[in-house]
């Protein structure tokens, strides 16, 4: 219903209800409740107990006497003319002692005689009526003046006919006073009470208005602003709308975690997800989408054991919500499956994944692009876990699937195309991913723009592999670009700005400016440090990669400290058995090592080992890395016998890498040239040497015709 605007109103001032302060004429005569002294005096001292005769006023009149003037008032047409001039005399000096006028003295005595008061307690009773008069018209002349003419009018007549001891009409006419003054005030409430809904639904309007700013600031990557917009789109929420303030609180906390600002945006998620269990139930799916929001919020900031209890309790929501093979559990089930990921449960993660597939496929349909989601998440997984040959198909078939659903420059099917090329570069496939890393740079910049975010990563990653192509004057150029576009779109201050200050220190060290690198990596510790704070993982990377830089200028006393802390956040943060812990003990091992710490540093790679063969599994390119490490230890330390078969170990493991995959690693001639390194070293003979390099191909189960092209391209034609 339309509610037109109304004309302002003139102010209704609240009267105060004049009948509060009376009573009716019979309770006057005969109340016993408290009074307030006026000075009122009947007969000598004030208020006496009279007996008998007892004069009860200066005018000498006795108890009897006043008991004939009562009498006489209540018989007064049948008096004879004598006394009925001797009672108006004895009415008129009573009248002038007691300071009121006749009318009111005669009405005392009737009130007093219809009354039938006892003959002693008639000086009590009549100095009470008159102290209680006057105490009404004392109070009467303190009350505020009526602003309404006719209630005035209505009041002013009831004070005449008190003063005129008319107390029935009086009531009469306060009664009909505070009928107009309750009128008057119900109907002020009734326009309060529209004035005041007319205000909220106008706030409401004025929150979405706020609301719609803070979108169009998201649309331009102005995340902090977008999220002060919602918050005070939050603020303008009146009362009684908690679910619309709970709304806006998300989307406020959304926002900050965009800005990477998460302790602002921390308690607006906390205070939404109170908002709706209060109003909608524990168990309502909403609460679910809160919980989940703020599981994110902790994952962020490498919270993980507070973030998994909220992202289960929120799939029990929604299965019991939805029925497990609905969409949103499969969403519920992709945020749980993540942070198992990032806490190295892979084998709880994968069958989580795979049900999110098969939720989606029969929901939506196998060629549906939400499917397209779940199987690149799915390959990611498999990509991490090293099976390679497994995750290719899958990234084939989302993209497939993008394609025929949006078309080829869709930014999904950017998205697919960026997976796809990281899997062929991880396969040392680089001129088959590099095609595709260009034409998702082309599909971001026409989708949205080129100086968007989105073209900032895909130019990152186009860089990183012209890098691992020895290109660095191709890949330099990328990246300052991409860190120009983030600088320009979130600040200098924002993580994603980190990544890119990282990326060109990396790329400046690998061309040996060192000297340039140094400050943009500090930069980067700084932001992450600012970002997530001092103990996050994030700023553990920084720390290393800072660490390595500065051993690679020789200041190894400064790095070492550095790597420490690294290793001590990420031990707090995911716990002392994960991958992220074994990199960690790797590079204070290889620190320890180039000070000839040797003995301090063979622990740390034995357990760096342990570590990646338990996360991964005994045939993962991470554990080829930590057995070459081992080795080259061993090496150094002049045991060879035992330092062989833990660098054979790392051939074989990149062998097999490519009998699954069908293409090279990008480390097998380094693996292979420290193997052949070692051997030579030692003690065996060219020909115990050559056997032990031929039979390399045959035990990682390489086909023979394989084996002898691979050793070709390795350098051994023997």
């Amino acid at each position: 219903m339309r509610i037109e605007a109304r004309p302002s109103l003139p102010r209704i001032v609240p009267r105060v209800v004049l009948i509060a302060l009376l009573v009716s004429a019979h309770a006057l005569g005969l109340a016993e409740d408290a009074r307030v002294e006026v000075g009122i005096a009947i007969g000598e001292g004030g208020r006496q107990t009279v007996h008998g005769d007892v004069n009860i006023s200066r005018t000498g009149l006795t108890a009897a006497e006043v008991q004939q003037m009562m009498s006489d008032l209540l018989n007064k047409d049948s008096l004879n003319a004598q006394r009925a001039a001797e009672l108006e005399q004895q009415v008129e000096t009573l009248s002038a002692e007691i300071g009121v006028r006749k009318s009111v003295v005669e009405n005392f005595l009737r009130l007093l005689g219809e009354a039938e008061i006892p003959v002693d307690d008639l000086g009590a009773k009549l100095e009470e009526i008159a102290r209680r008069h006057l105490d009404l018209l004392e109070r009467w002349s303190l009350l505020e003046e009526d602003d309404d003419p006719a209630i005035r009018k209505l009041t002013d007549a009831a004070k005449a006919a008190i003063d005129a001891g008319d107390y029935d009409r009086a009531d009469q006419l306060l009664a009909e006073a505070e009928g107009q003054d309750l009128a008057a005030a119900r109907q002020a409430q009734e326009l309060a009470a529209q004035a005041t809904a007319a205000a909220n639904r106008r706030f409401l309007s004025a929150a979405a208005k706020r609301s719609k700013r803070g979108e169009l600031r998201l649309i331009q990557f102005d995340y902090e602003g977008a999220a002060r917009h919602f918050q005070a789109a939050a603020d303008l929420v009146p009362p009684g709308e908690p679910l619309v303030l709970a709304g806006y609180l998300m989307r406020a906390g959304s926002a900050w975690r965009d800005a990477a600002r998460f302790t602002q945006a921390q308690p607006l998620v906390e205070r939404a997800l109170s908002i709706r269990e209060q109003n909608l139930g524990s168990e309502h799916p909403d609460v679910a989408v809160s919980l989940n929001e703020l599981a994110l919020l902790h994952l962020h900031q490498a919270q993980l054991s507070e973030a998994e209890p909220l992202m289960r309790r929120a799939l029990a929501i929604d299965e019991v919500s939805y029925g497990a093979e609905h969409p949103n559990v499969a969403a519920d089930l992709n945020n749980l499956a993540q942070l198992l990921q990032a806490t190295n449960r892979l084998s709880e993660a994968e069958p989580l994944m795979r049900r999110v597939v098969s939720i989606f496929e029969v929901s939506y349909g196998e060629e549906h692009p939400n499917v397209a989601t779940a199987l690149n998440n799915l390959a990611l997984l498999l990509q991490a876990t090293n099976r390679l040959s497994e995750a290719e198909p899958l990234m084939r078939r989302a993209l497939a699937i993008d394609e025929a659903s949006y078309g080829a420059e869709h930014p999904d099917v950017a998205r697919d195309l960026n997976n796809l090329a990281q899997l062929l570069q991880a396969t040392n496939r680089l001129s088959e991913a590099e095609p595709l890393m260009r034409r998702v740079v082309s599909i971001f910049e026409v989708s949205y723009g080129e100086e968007h975010p989105k073209v900032a990563i895909a130019l990152n990653n186009l860089a990183l592999l012209l890098q691992a192509t020895n290109r660095l004057s191709e890949a330099e150029p990328l990246m300052r670009r991409a860190l120009a576009i983030d600088e320009a779109s979130y600040g200098a201050e924002h993580p994603d700005v980190a990544r890119d200050l990282n990326n060109l220190a990396q790329l400046l060290q690998a061309t040996n400016r060192l000297s340039e690198a140094e400050p943009l990596m500090r930069r980067v510790v700084s932001i992450f440090e600012v970002s997530y704070g001092e103990e996050h993982p994030k700023v553990a990377t920084a720390l290393n990669n800072l660490a390595l830089l500065l051993q690679a200028t020789n200041r190894l006393s400064e790095a070492e400290p550095l790597m420490r802390r690294a290793l001590a956040i990420d031990e707090a943060s995911y716990g002392a058995e994960h991958p992220e812990v074994a990199t960690d003990l790797n590079n204070l091992a290889q620190l320890l090592q180039a000070t000839n710490r040797l003995s301090e540093a063979e622990p740390l790679m034995r357990r760096a080992l342990a570590i990646d063969e338990a996360s991964y599994g005994a045939e993962h390119p991470n554990v080829a890395r930590d057995l070459n490490n081992l080795a080259q230890l061993l090496q150094d330390t002049n045991r060879l016998s035992e330092a062989e078969p833990y660098s054979r170990q790392a051939v074989l493991i990149f062998l097999a890498f490519t009998r699954d995959t069908g293409h090279r690693h990008p480390h097998l001639e380094v693996i292979f040239s420290n193997y052949t390194g070692i051997l030579s070293a030692g003690e065996w003979t060219e020909t115990e040497m050559q056997e032990r390099l031929l039979s390399l191909g045959p035990e990682a189960g390489l086909e023979e015709s394989i084996w002898v092209a691979l050793r070709g391209e390795l350098g051994d034609t023997d």
